[in-house]
């Protein structure tokens, strides 16, 4: 009885600990890999070659831009709905990818954090050119037939808050 309670806190401590441990990438090169897509995802973009781009997404990748308002499902439709835009708004768009941290979340899954610049992007009305944005995409990959592709995609425009909200995060308002 007294082996099976150790062993029992034993496999308890071994749980607890692996999950209070973020996993690692493995190698040096697992990691390389890792951040060579978003490398090519960069270089994708700034071609505007929407092949080259869908294709470092999973057949089942699930996508949600900035704003919440383009919610997709799949490979064929991230191109789907990415080939106009390549073609209008971000045709002379270029993305800087900087600030990559990878969190190994199982051997075959990882997170990725990151920080896009963007500039270029042609005015809603296509006259002119919106300011250069800065977004916190992020992104969960996993390793298939060795292949590390994009399966969850988030991304979040960094904006500055506006008057006043600053000191009510603060603390209740002062009278």
């Amino acid at each position: 009885m007294k082996h099976s309670l150790l062993g029992v806190v034993l496999m308890l401590a071994i749980v607890v600990t692996s999950v209070a441990q973020p996993v690692t990438t493995g190698s040096p090169s697992e990691e390389a890999a890792i951040r060579q897509v978003m490398a090519d995802l960069a270089a994708a973009w700034n071609k505007h070659d929407i092949g080259a781009y869908s294709e470092l997404f999973t057949e089942d990748v699930d996508f949600t831009n900035w704003r919440g308002t383009l919610r997709v499902h799949g490979r064929a439709e991230l191109r789907s709905s990415h080939a106009p835009l390549f073609a209008g708004m971000f045709r002379r768009s270029r993305i800087d990818v900087g600030d990559v941290r990878v969190r190994g979340l199982s051997p075959t899954t990882v997170a990725v954090h990151c920080v896009w610049e963007v500039e270029g992007i042609i005015d809603y009305d296509g006259k002119g050119t919106i300011p250069r944005r800065t977004y916190l995409p992020l992104f969960i990959l996993t390793k298939d037939h060795g292949t590390w592709l994009i399966a969850v995609m988030h991304n979040v425009l960094v904006q500055p808050l506006p008057p006043g909200a600053e000191e009510n995060i603060k603390g209740p308002v002062k009278q």
